[in-house]
């Protein structure tokens, strides 16, 4: 899990959200609690909505849904 964490952040200072919030996934179906994985994977999402990713209604309104989803789940 730290691995793909470590590689995740990477990818989010290297303005690569998308390919964070694979490997997010990833760590959260093993470890759903992992609060590391859970910050990272909010602040991708958010990276996306900042670069625009929400022009389009239901991408807007996914990608919103899917921070709330992480921020209401258990923590470790």
């Amino acid at each position: 899990a730290q691995g793909l964490l470590a590689h995740a952040s990477e990818q989010l200072v290297a303005v690569e959200p998308v390919i964070a919030i694979h490997l997010l996934e990833a760590v959260l179906a093993a470890k759903p609690g992992h609060v590391g994985a859970r910050a990272a994977s909010i602040a991708a999402h958010d990276a996306l909505l900042a670069t625009g990713e929400d022009h389009n209604f239901w991408a807007g309104g996914w990608l919103r849904n899917q921070v709330e989803r992480l921020r209401q789940l258990p923590t470790d």
